[in-house]
């Protein structure tokens, strides 16, 4: 058994690689509201303007850690929801209800900006999302409700329309994760008793979800299902790689689990089926960087001495890089309250001649405020909020029951 198999459950390179999703996220929004698209770069720089696979590479990571979270830990159910409610909700409230408070604000950004921009200028400058907004602002109660639930992704949008980005843009993935904090044991305990009808039940539900007019950016669960799928089977295989365990009451389903991966999770399928097809490398891109991450973490964890393993090692292990990773949930929720002041600073001082010139204005202002402000809510509102439900639950003894997990040899 590897000497680092009693740690699986703290794998450092996953902080590293969350520092880069997250400001992967930052520079795509920065990039985008500042009126570039696909066409202002070259080859694989293509990449920068793809914040959809920042996001899908987040949710294959959530399906990984909770998976390795749930299996170790084997919790009860209480004191798992416990612990995942305290470790994003703090957070999550801070920002809603600034956003809330600051929303006749951003609206009035939102439209002056796009009308003296004179051109679309991705997020916040489509007139779509200005349309959204006017929604969040005409009735900003209901749709505070909505958010405070976390539940605003799942919120069909002939009751609610577009709630799941009110007041925070990116909270809409926020919902995602909860209904995925919400649901998995759920589902992990009727795997262990029923694994078929568990998987083709999933996936039927994963294929048949963008029938349904509920949210957007694939905000309700099923949407992504896909790729939780796949960190979900990433941290069970994991376990045996790096623990040398098999999952031997398992051991004859992997035909019809290779089979669900391929069925759900390959973004080509779902197309043929529900939208209009189109070979493309940018549907692939998650499931390959996810395996080239995967692949690297397994060897650092099993034989961490080649040079090379070593050196890709560093991008994620360097000090600076880990730093950022751990503020990187405020990262993400934070930073498009500097884009709203970069836009209003670029149209305040007359920089929007030049998309390059508002991209000099949004992308510093963003950087530094973004990085000061993820300090300052982690340091005083994402760990009080951490410690706070750790002593919740010293406070109330677990009950004795744990989690449905699936059996180790």
């Amino acid at each position: 058994m590897s000497t680092a198999s009693s740690s699986v459950h703290r794998i450092p390179i996953l902080e590293g690689l969350r520092a880069y999703l997250s400001w992967w996220v930052v520079y795509f929004h920065c990039i985008v509201d500042s009126g570039f698209d696909r066409r202002y770069f070259p080859g694989a720089l293509k990449v920068l303007v793809n914040g959809e696979l920042a996001v899908d590479l987040f949710v294959i990571l959530s399906g990984f850690v909770i998976t390795q979270l749930v299996i170790q830990k084997r919790e009860p159910y209480r004191v798992y929801i416990t612990r995942r409610f305290f470790r994003i909700y703090p957070v999550f409230l801070l920002i809603v209800g600034f956003g809330a408070l600051l929303s006749t604000t951003q609206f009035a950004i939102y439209k002056e900006y796009y009308a003296q921009f004179g051109q679309p200028a991705g997020i916040v400058g489509s007139l779509q999302f200005i349309g959204s907004w006017q929604h969040y602002v005409d009735h900003p109660l209901a749709y505070l409700a909505s958010s405070l639930t976390m539940l605003h992704g799942a919120m069909p949008n002939k009751l609610l329309p577009d709630a799941y980005a009110a007041f925070t843009i990116p909270g809409w993935s926020l919902s995602l994760e909860w209904q995925f904090y919400l649901i998995f044991p759920l589902v992990l305990a009727c795997f262990h008793k029923r694994p078929l009808l568990t998987l083709a039940a999933v996936g039927a539900v994963i294929w048949t979800s963008p029938l349904l007019d509920i949210g957007n950016w694939g905000s309700f669960l099923p949407q992504h299902g896909q790729y939780f799928a796949i960190g979900i089977f990433s941290g069970v295989w994991f376990r045996q790689l790096v623990e040398q365990q098999t999952l031997r009451r398992y051991a004859g389903l992997a035909t019809p689990v290779v089979l669900f991966v391929v069925l759900t999770a390959i973004p080509e399928m779902r197309m043929m089926v529900f939208d209009r097809y189109a070979l493309t490398a940018g549907a692939w891109a998650p499931l390959a960087l996810w395996a080239a991450v995967f692949t690297l973490i397994v060897d650092y964890h099993t034989n961490p001495k080649p040079l090379f393993v070593r050196c890709f090692a560093w991008l994620f292990l360097n000090p600076v890089a880990q730093y950022l990773g751990k503020v990187s949930y405020c990262t993400y929720l934070i930073h498009y309250f500097f884009i709203f002041l970069g836009m209003w600073l670029a149209m305040r001082y007359g920089f929007l001649h030049s998309k390059y010139a508002v991209f000099a204005v949004i992308a510093p202002v963003t950087t530094i405020g973004t990085l000061l402000a993820s300090h300052l809510v982690h340091r005083w509102v994402e760990l009080p909020g951490i410690a706070l439900g750790k002593r919740l639950l010293r406070s109330r003894p677990a009950a004795s029951q744990p989690l449905e997990k699936m059996p180790v040899a």
